[in-house]
């Protein structure tokens, strides 16, 4: 049976604004000569300025495009376009036979896919590991990234000697300098960490506070960092995620999962050093929560099959440390039919969750949450209120609060976004049948 889509779901896949519009305007099935389907792909012919129409092909399940249009935009509009006219209309697109070039696509994909895990297992069978050289690595970074804490240190200190009043003026190449210096010395996730810190540093109402907990956290991080040693295994993979050390995702493959029902609450995208990192928060019908991220290169655009709204049943494989959120999917997800979500409504109970995370991992900045609150205007701010009449603030990077209010009549709405102890960051508005992001 063929995968279900929904018009968000497809929408979400537009590279820009500009290639969503132009999709929009070819989801209608009088804009294509050919449209047909069958379990697993979509194909079609739409006229486009040469003699021959441009072929569209389309694979539901991962997704996968190919258009015969000169486009570098991944998905072009034609390709986008199928898709809309699919999810809002799969009668539009009758049942059929592939055509041949729909055949030697779907061949040449296959081809692919066998040649990629033949490679694979060949480099794996013929690699010969070089234990000695490894640790040898590992250990040059290792005294690499203590450099970089050692600099971190004292640059922290520095600030606190000024006092933090005065970083509201510095301007951002004060940030990035020292955000390069620990990308120089293989600390990623501590120059992610300044790049925060400097985002947060802006002179606005109320940042001191924010930043002064974003301070301290460094701080514990780096004193954590130093005691490494002495901690436990999952203490120490916990630190090390937080420094910027990857941990092998072929070898988490091979581990046992958790194999639920899953719902794809919210998908967001972010640049960092030439690297798009697409983040989609998933949850559990019993609550649990985890992070899929996906990396693709900026220059090499990619869709991703954990589309917001979408329910499957996957295994998910959890990265290491102290209370695990990040993970990865282990096989091909697949559809299922929607379950109900496991959203929270009491205020009470988000804030509770929330304590007794930091309470496990104090590094856990931010807890991810499915609520279902009452959005509301006060002044110039947007709250989320309970039944009880409590309320959390909304962050104010929150620029769609009167879509918020539309969508809930004034009633209590779904939401998922993330609390970090100071604001809810709504992104995304979710039902049982899909989402609608916010971001």
């Amino acid at each position: 049976m063929a995968r279900s889509w929904t018009p968000e779901q497809a929408a979400s896949l537009a590279p820009d604004a500009a290639s969503l519009k132009a999709g929009q305007g070819l989801s209608s099935a009088r804009k294509w000569t050919l449209l047909a389907r069958d379990e697993s792909f979509l194909w079609g012919l739409a006229q486009g300025s040469g003699k021959d129409p441009y072929q569209v092909q389309i694979d539901l399940e991962e997704p996968a495009f190919k258009c015969s249009c000169p486009s570098r935009k991944f998905p072009c509009k034609h390709g986008l376009g199928l898709l809309l006219l699919y999810a809002g209309s799969p009668v539009s697109l009758p049942t059929g036979a592939r055509p041949d070039w729909v055949n030697e696509w779907v061949a040449k994909r296959a081809e692919r896919a066998v040649k990629k895990e033949e490679r694979a297992q060949q480099a794996a069978d013929d690699r010969p590991v070089d234990a000695a050289a490894q640790a040898k690595r590992r250990e040059k970074r290792a005294a690499n990234i203590d450099q970089g804490v050692a600099l971190l240190e004292s640059w922290l200190a520095d600030i606190v000697r000024q006092g933090i009043a005065a970083v509201a003026a510095s301007g951002y190449k004060f940030w990035d300098d020292a955000a390069r210096r620990l990308v120089d010395a293989q600390a990623p996730g501590l120059a992610r960490n300044v790049r925060v810190l400097g985002s947060m540093a802006t002179g606005r109402a109320g940042w001191e506070e924010r930043f002064a907990a974003g301070l301290g956290r460094l701080h514990l991080l780096l004193a954590a960092h130093r005691r490494r040693a002495v901690l436990s295994p999952e203490w120490q993979a916990e630190i090390d995620g937080h420094l910027g050390w990857t941990v092998d995702q072929d070898e988490l493959r091979q581990r046992a999962g958790c194999t639920r029902r899953w719902f794809a609450a919210a998908q967001s995208m972010r640049e960092e050093e030439r690297l798009v990192v697409r983040t989609t928060l998933v949850f559990s019908e019993a609550g649990e929560v985890a992070r899929i991220l996906e990396f693709s290169h900026a220059s090499q655009a990619s869709a991703s099959p954990l589309v917001a709204g979408r329910w499957f049943e996957g295994e998910l494989v959890f990265f290491p440390g102290i209370e695990p959120t990040r993970a990865l999917v282990k096989g091909a997800p697949r559809d299922v039919a929607a379950g109900e979500l496991p959203c929270l409504e009491r205020i009470d109970d988000i804030l509770t969750r929330h304590a007794a995370r930091l309470s496990t991992n104090p590094f856990a900045a931010e807890s991810p949450a499915l609520v279902r609150l009452t959005p509301r205007r006060d002044g110039e701010r947007w709250l989320l209120a309970d039944a009880t009449g409590a309320t959390l603030p909304v962050a104010e990077s929150c620029a769609r609060g009167w879509e918020m209010l539309a969508c809930s009549g004034g009633e209590p709405i779904g939401l998922c976004g993330v609390w970090d102890g100071f604001a809810f960051e709504p992104l995304s508005i979710v039902e049982a049948g899909g989402a609608l992001a916010l971001t």
